[in-house]
């Protein structure tokens, strides 16, 4: 009404999304161990359950969401999103409760998102110039290293923790190969 000073107190929540963002997105699509589907549209990673027809919403995220990785286990999946300083966020399919964030390593959109075959680590590069790629150790929420990588656009990432000594480039298709050291624990005396 006219005479209405201040807004209604009503909020808005998703029921279903109807949509799913296949441009300009790689491997944005899974199966999970519960046999759902998951999935990123705008602003929502979504877990569509196939049988009962239903969604559930993972909605942190500020800006649209443009990579999106699944945890080996099937139940974790990270996500990360388009705009300054983004977030990438590690949360729970089933639950969709916010398990881990990491923000202030990169500085432009995040581009990929790809586990470790065992999924303790997350590596993540940037729509930047020069692809920054940041690896995190998710077991412990931590960033463990970083580096600019090429001016080249980045297709796919791909993390495998084994030894390569060096980084190999060959005509028009380019890779890096960066190792992670364990470090030795030193004895107690």
């Amino acid at each position: 009404p006219s005479t209405q000073v201040k807004a209604p107190k009503v909020s808005l929540r998703a029921k279903h999304v109807y949509g799913y963002k296949g441009k300009n997105c790689k491997k944005n699509l899974s199966y999970l161990k519960d046999m759902c589907m998951a999935y990123n549209a705008g602003t929502l990673g979504i877990v569509h359950d196939m049988e009962a027809n239903t969604q559930r919403f993972f909605n942190w995220h500020k800006s649209e969401i443009i990579s999106i990785a699944f945890h080996p286990d099937g139940r974790r999946i990270a996500t990360g999103e388009r705009q300054a300083n983004p977030s990438i966020y590690i949360w729970d399919s089933t639950t969709c409760d916010k398990l881990s964030h990491f923000q202030g390593q990169l500085t432009v959109g995040v581009r990929r998102l790809v586990y470790s075959v065992s999924g303790d680590y997350l590596a993540a590069v940037d729509m930047s110039s020069y692809h920054v790629l940041a690896i995190y150790d998710t077991s412990n929420s931590i960033l463990l290293a970083m580096s600019e990588t090429d001016r080249a656009v980045i297709l796919d990432l791909a993390l495998s923790l084994i030894h390569i000594s060096e980084p190999t480039r060959q005509a028009e298709i380019s890779y890096a190969v960066f190792c992670l050291k364990k470090k030795k624990k030193k004895k107690k005396k």
